[in-house]
């Protein structure tokens, strides 16, 4: 009988061994790749959705005037030497002064979200942020807290004398891979172009 060379068994078991090892690694650099894919694209379409909110808003603002009526500035908003407004609630007003429009953000404070609205006038509230985005803060910061164009406001010497202009802190987040989840801070400034 003529005798065949063959692995043995414990050859074999090394190599299936190392096999697996490789092939574990190949699929945990694989797995972590795709991971790391779905949380970028995931941050863009964020980034996109708060991008189209500002733009939203900007277009309000290039409409509408904003309503320094609306606010009490003698509350908590602001303080003498700010003179800031912070709210979570954008209040416009057309230029005719007839119909207004507000933005305005509702927590979720069981649930850890929120929810950014737009209403004009009367009519109904429609969400801004999309359903699978969740609006977990936003802010808005209006320089100066007072109506520069107001006469009395003019002929203060103290009182900055600039164009209105918003700043806007949103922090948008979405469920990710692993249960944790996607989040973006965003901020713009808005200023107003209505000169009067």
């Amino acid at each position: 009988m003529k005798i065949r060379k063959a692995f043995t068994l414990i050859e074999v078991i090394i190599a299936i061994t190392v096999f697996t090892i490789f092939i574990g690694f190949v699929m945990s650099a694989y797995l972590t790749f795709h991971r790391s894919q779905q949380q970028v694209a995931s941050t863009r379409s964020m980034l996109l959705e708060g991008q189209a909110i500002f733009d939203h808003i900007t277009d309000l603002m290039d409409e509408y005037n904003f309503y320094f009526d609306y606010y009490n500035t003698e509350t908590e908003f602001g303080t003498d030497d700010s003179y800031t407004l912070e709210t979570q609630e954008l209040v416009l007003i057309s230029l005719d002064g007839e119909n207004a429009a507000r933005v305005y953000w509702e927590e979720n404070e069981e649930e850890l979200t929120g929810t950014l609205y737009f209403q004009e006038g009367e009519g109904e509230a429609v969400a801004l942020n999309t359903i699978s985005s969740s609006v977990s803060f936003m802010s808005f910061r209006v320089f100066p807290d007072k109506n520069p164009y107001d006469v009395e406001n003019q002929s203060d010497s103290s009182f900055p004398h600039f164009q209105p202009n918003v700043q806007m802190k949103m922090t948008l987040s979405r469920p990710g891979t692993d249960e944790d989840n996607v989040i973006v801070d965003l901020q713009t400034t808005i200023t107003s172009r209505f000169y009067q």
